[in-house]
Formats: structure tokens, C-alpha cells, sequence
């Protein structure tokens, strides 16, 4: 910056360097300033008598404020803008601006390197250095200021863009949402929050929604909370989506609105039965069921049923969901409704697999997966791969198995669904467990019991326990086999699910391999054992019984 003949002074390098706390932004700024100052910095009485910023926000502040007038507009307006701005812009959005000043200041700061240019064609485009620069000249501006500003920015792109992508969607929401424009920002904001939660972008549909809420009436704020609860329960955040719905319930009732009360209480009883409270779940899928009928709403009615019998064939009642199942599939193929004809497929697929008909299971699961193909919904391909997967380990074909559900995983921790991230891993260890793979199984595991414990998914803990146990099994701990089953067996009683009829087959092969290693007293006594304990007990016994490897920590 001074020259490479430049011999600075021992104690202004010290004092710039203590000063600059180790950061090179703040350093340079430093450096600007004093050639700013027209400091030499081989003048051994600079450190003494120079009286440097304390700061890096007074620093930089202290660099704009050397700028001409002019200069000064054109950095603040450009803050408002983003770190990245063009010349076309700052002119659309501020028509008093003159090109040729415009162009002339923005030239000045490309020199100072506070916005270099970046590129000259097709239209001149510059970038902040630093982003702490624009943050600075962001804060120097008036709340008045910056709310009109992006006002205009937001109208200068809604009016120049043909067609809306999610980036632009994105930027709308971000101007519009700090301007004063109230009507664009709760438009542009639920926009942005739909679009988000479409593409699985889960944390920003889950700001948007919140941002949103309270510029909403309670009418209208009754979907956006059901659709806030969907991200917060695909997310794991149980608890935060039941509350979600429940405030969506309340104002439902407040409002005397049926079919949002309907859709509130379906909403509350898919999350029941991911919770593994069955009793619940029905409860509300029946009252929903009552209400969509009073609306004579079709497609809430086909809903439910279908929730109705995914309840239904994880209690083991297996023909009252195959019932189920058929009644809602009449309502979709009479609205050619290609993305819940996929899911009843699939579900009709399972109990298929649970009543052991594999033939059957693999024409509907491969029917179901290609129509999930050809939709495009990443979230219900790898549904539907999870599902085939499993279908090919019964029928012995790991390999292809194993390819499918590393598939399935990648796409679930992508969409960060964790109920789904969790349900993945249960699967790959199956597989792994079959192919006599007890690391890859327990790791495996290990992941997948963190998630379920943290989801609060009794369920699928039941599930886990009892792959515990054929781990066990495998490795010759006859004892801790049987008690972990029995643990799993004593939580499946407590939320009243008897588990797939081949799911429970498995356990018992896998037990019937190390019964013959403790007498028939020990093994009752094992699983009374077992029986006794806590969920969430045997699973801390489970767990302390495989020590992570090397490759998982």
C-alpha cells in the first residue's frame, strides 16, 4: 500500500497489530486510514501522536465520512441494495440520480476498494469489499430512509422481472419486508414461505411463516400456522409443531370456520401417530372426518381415511386399513389425484408386506415409486425407496437393498426430515444385520436411536430396541438379546401396537439363533427383565453395550 521500499516504524506495527486483534479487514482499514491521514509510516513519531479509531464500525465509519456528498449517497443507497449492486439499479430506484455522477462516483469507490467493480458487462455491477462496509453505511442511514429505499428497490424488481424464481422471490420478501409498504411485505413474505417450504428450504420457510404471523388476521393466520406446523414437524420440532396446530385449532373454533377446524384436527392426528399415540390420532381423525363431511369437502374426507389407515395398520388392524385405504383410493382415482394415488399404493404395498404377499408388495411399491418419478417429489421417492428396500432384503437381494435406502438417506438428510433421516437408518441396518455387518449395523443404530429419543417417536424406539436385540443375537449375547426384546415387547403393549407380523418373524429368528445358549428359565427371566425397564433405560443399556467407532466420532 505505501511502497515496497517502506520501512515502518517497530512501534506503529506494534500498534497496529494489537489494534487490528488479529483481523486482516480491520488491519487494512487501519492501513487505509492512515494514508488517508497522509501518515508516513516511517516516522518514528507516528504511533505517539496518531489517535486511531477504537473501532472497526468508527474506523470504517471514518472512511465514508472523507467521501464527497455525493459519494456518500451513492455507498448508502448501495447498502440498501445488497452486497452485491448494479449501476441500472441505483439509477431505477433513485430517478434524481444523474448516470454520468452516478458513474463517476462509483468509480472513485472502486478505486478506494470499498465497492470494486466486479463486472462491466451487460450492465456495470459492483460488490462490497467487505460486508462489515456495508453494514456500516447500512446503520448510517435514517429508519425512514432505508424503509422507502427498499420500498422502491422492491417495486424496481417487481416491475423488471417477467418471470418470479425463488431467488427473486427471496429478495422481494427481503426488501419488501424491511420497507413500508405493509400490503407487499405480508404478500411477499407468505409467497416466499410457501415457495420455501416447497423446495424444502425448512429454516427459511419456518422465518417467513413466523415473519408473517403476526400481519396476518386470525382468518387468515389459521393456514400459515398449519403450515408452519407441517415444516416444524418434518424439521423434528414436535412439540413446537403441536402448538402450532393447536393455535391454529383455537382460532378456528373462535371463527366458527368447519373446514379449518377439520384441517386443524387432521393435522393434530397425523402428529398423534407419529407420536405413537394412537388413541389420540383416531380421535381427531375422527372428528376431522365428521367435520370435512359437513363441508363437503372430498378431498379432506379421502385425507383422513387415508391417515385413519396408516393408524390403523400400525395397531395390526389390518383389514380395517386395507378398508380404509380402498375408500380413500375411489375419492383420488375420481379426482386424478397422482400424488395420493402414489401414497395409498405404497401404504396398500406395506400391508401387503406385512400379510407376507412380496409379489403383490413389490408390484405396488414399484408402481407407486414410478409415479413418485415422474412427479418429481424427492420427500416421496425416497418413501418409496425405503419401502422397496426393505421388500429386497426379504427377498435376500441386499445389494440392490442396501443402493435404494443409501438413496433414500442421502435424499431424507437433504430435505431434513429426521423421522425420515431415522426410519432410513433402521432400514440400512436391517440390511447391514442380514449381511452379518454388526458395525455398520450398530452405528447405524446408534444415530438412528439419538434422533427417534430426541423426536420423542416411541414407535420407532420400539423398532430400534428390537434391532438392539437381533444385534445381540448376532453377536452371541443370548441374555441381552432376550431382555432388550423384552423391553421392546413391554413398549410396543404400552402404545398399543403389535408391530408387522414379518417385522416380528425376523426378531424371532434372530432370537431362535442364541435360545439354545440359555436354558428356557433364564431366557423368561431375561425378557421379565427387560420388561421392567424404562424405554428409555433399556435404550441407555443398549447404547452403553456399542461404544461408537473410530469412523462415527
Amino acid at each position: 500500500m505505501f511502497g515496497p521500499q517502506t520501512n515502518p516504524s517497530p512501534n506503529l506495527l506494534t500498534l497496529l497489530i494489537g489494534r487490528s486483534e488479529g483481523n486482516p479487514f480491520y488491519l487494512e482499514e487501519l492501513l487505509n486510514f492512515l494514508k488517508a491521514q497522509g501518515v508516513s509510516p516511517e516516522d518514528p513519531r507516528a504511533a505517539g501522536a496518531l489517535e486511531l479509531p477504537n473501532s472497526l464500525h468508527s474506523l470504517i465509519l471514518s472512511r465514508i465520512d472523507q467521501l464527497t456528498e455525493s459519494q456518500k449517497t451513492s455507498l448508502k443507497m448501495a447498502s440498501v441494495v445488497g452486497r452485491v449492486f448494479s449501476l441500472h439499479t441505483l439509477l431505477n430506484v433513485n430517478r434524481a440520480l444523474e448516470e454520468p455522477r452516478l458513474t463517476s462516483d462509483l468509480e472513485q469507490l472502486d478505486k478506494l476498494e470499498l465497492t470494486p467493480l466486479e463486472n462491466l458487462e451487460p450492465d456495470p455491477t459492483y460488490v462490497f469489499k467487505h460486508g462489515v462496509t456495508q453494514e456500516v453505511a447500512y446503520e448510517s442511514l435514517p429508519f425512514e430512509t432505508r424503509a422507502k429505499l427498499h420500498r422502491d428497490i422492491g417495486n424496481h424488481l417487481e416491475a423488471t422481472e417477467v418471470e418470479t424464481n425463488n431467488e427473486q422471490l427471496d429478495l422481494l420478501a427481503y426488501h419488501f419486508d424491511r420497507s413500508d409498504d405493509l400490503r407487499k411485505k405480508r404478500d411477499y413474505l407468505l409467497k416466499a414461505g410457501q415457495s420455501a417450504q416447497a423446495r424444502y428450504a425448512n429454516a427459511s420457510a419456518i422465518d417467513y411463516y413466523r415473519k408473517v404471523l403476526p400481519l396476518l388476521s386470525p382468518d387468515q393466520q389459521i393456514p400459515v400456522l398449519i403450515q408452519l406446523g407441517q415444516v416444524l414437524e418434518l424439521v423434528g420440532k414436535w412439540p413446537e409443531a403441536g402448538e402450532s396446530y393447536q393455535s391454529a385449532l383455537q382460532l378456528a373454533l373462535d371463527s366458527k370456520d368447519l373446514l379449518m377446524e377439520a384441517r386443524c384436527r387432521s393435522a393434530s392426528g397425523e402428529l398423534f401417530r407419529k407420536e405413537g399415540k394412537y388413541v389420540e390420532a383416531l380421535q381427531r381423525l375422527e372428528e376431522a372426518q365428521r367435520l370435512f363431511e359437513q363441508a363437503g369437502d372430498e378431498a379432506g374426507q379421502a385425507e383422513v381415511l387415508h391417515l385413519s389407515g396408516t393408524v390403523n395398520a400400525q395397531r395390526g388392524e389390518f383389514e380395517r386399513a386395507t378398508t380404509l385405504y380402498n375408500q380413500s383410493m375411489a375419492i383420488r382415482e375420481r379426482r386424478d389425484d397422482k400424488c395420493k394415488i402414489a401414497s395409498l399404493l405404497s401404504n396398500l404395498g406395506i400391508i401387503a408386506w406385512f400379510r407376507d404377499d412380496l409379489v403383490r408388495a413389490r408390484e405396488l411399491y414399484e408402481s407407486s415409486l414410478s409415479i413418485r418419478r415422474s412427479l418429481g417429489d424427492r420427500w416421496s421417492i425416497a418413501n418409496s425407496l425405503n419401502n422397496l428396500a426393505l421388500l429386497l432384503g426379504d427377498l435376500c437381494e441386499f445389494a440392490a437393498a442396501r443402493n435404494l435406502l443409501e438413496e433414500c438417506l442421502a435424499i431424507n438428510r437433504e430435505l431434513g426430515d429426521r423421522w425420515s433421516i431415522s426410519n432410513a437408518l433402521s432400514s440400512l441396518a436391517d440390511v447391514a444385520l442380514d449381511q452379518g455387518d454388526c458395525t455398520t449395523a450398530r452405528n447405524l443404530l446408534i444415530e438412528g436411536a439419538s434422533i427417534s429419543r430426541e423426536l420423542g417417536d416411541r414407535v420407532a424406539i420400539s423398532f430400534i430396541l428390537e434391532q438392539f436385540a437381533q444385534l445381540a443375537a448376532g453377536e452371541q449375547k443370548a441374555r441381552f438379546a432376550f431382555t432388550l426384546a423384552g423391553a421392546a415387547a413391554h413398549l410396543r403393549e404400552s402404545i398399543g401396537t403389535a408391530g408387522p407380523p414379518n417385522q416380528q418373524a425376523r426378531l424371532k429368528k434372530w432370537l431362535d439363533k442364541v435360545s439354545q445358549l440359555l436354558p428356557e428359565a433364564d431366557r423368561d427371566a431375561a425378557q421379565k427383565q427387560g420388561r421392567a425397564l424404562s424405554p428409555d433405560s433399556a435404550l441407555d443399556e443398549a447404547l452403553a453395550e456399542s461404544p461408537l467407532t473410530e469412523s462415527t466420532q
